[in-house]
């Protein structure tokens, strides 16, 4: 598999200071309502006591039994915020002037810069993520064949598939704007040429991951190559959530385009 990956470091610079702000609002909104004073910790061999110091002069501070245990919690959440608070604000004031100076896509830029007939001349470092995207898209290979008897589940792309589950599949990716190649011939460590379902492209990440839906889950025969088929696909190095997705569905429960969508959405965004 391709491990193309796109330049994401300001994507990943604006993912961890959203979450660094989030965290940082919601220990200063703890702060507000925490109670006056703070917590003495004591170390007494393998005892822990713990007290009350109302301010800076009260060295001693008041001792805290069990029926001082909200007032312990509440001291000990409100010494940890604080903490917490000035780790945050450190990792924000450092990542915020890389968020605003970082530059973005000034390679893809330098190539797209030059006319298009100088553009074929040229083997550029990177392509832009549409661009890359498009070329990894329009790639051309031979699938496995169709069953002349098969129904003919025709996708919103204009491709055949095999299984009304699978064009569910087909038509999220599509119009979720998700590259992908259907039943695309790979070469996996331990299982040799195969098949999968699909082989989508993160439009985000550039990475490659698979999508295997299993439709048969009732019979017990495709349920055991299933679960046999996934024990080989670890073994290669594909792993839920990182670079390969499964789905499946009984007779009982079909799969929706409300869940797929929402697979979608948690895998590529």
């Amino acid at each position: 598999m391709d491990n193309k990956k796109f330049d994401t470091l300001l994507d990943t610079i604006q993912v961890y200071l959203s979450q660094f702000r989030q965290q940082f609002d919601l220990v200063s909104k703890r702060l507000k309502t925490a109670p006056e004073g703070s917590i003495k910790i004591l170390r007494k061999g393998r005892r822990i006591e713990l007290y009350h110091r109302t301010c800076k002069s009260d060295r001693e501070g008041t001792y805290l039994n069990k029926a001082h245990l909200t007032l312990a919690k509440n001291l000990a959440q409100k010494d940890y915020d604080l903490r917490a608070a000035k780790i945050l604000a450190k990792k924000i004031k450092l990542l915020s002037p890389l968020e605003k100076a970082y530059p973005q896509n000034e390679l893809e830029q330098l190539y797209e810069r030059y006319p298009q007939k100088v553009q074929q001349l040229i083997k550029p470092l990177t392509l832009s993520k549409e661009e890359y995207c498009k070329q990894w898209e329009s790639v051309s290979y031979k699938g496995l064949p169709f069953d002349e008897k098969a129904p003919p589940y025709t996708t919103d792309k204009g491709e055949r598939v095999r299984s009304k589950s699978e064009l569910i599949i087909a038509n999220a990716l599509f119009h979720s704007k998700v590259p992908y190649r259907y039943e695309y011939p790979l070469q996996i460590k331990g299982i040799g040429e195969f098949h999968p379902d699909f082989l989508c492209l993160n439009p985000r990440t550039g990475r490659e991951v698979l999508w295997e839906h299993f439709g048969l889950m009732d019979d017990t025969t495709y349920r055991n190559n299933a679960i046999s088929k996934l024990a080989k696909y670890s073994e290669a190095g594909f792993i839920p959530g990182k670079n390969f997705i499964y789905t499946m569905e009984t007779s009982t429960t079909p799969l929706n385009s409300r869940f797929v969508k929402k697979v979608i959405l948690e895998s590529f965004a």
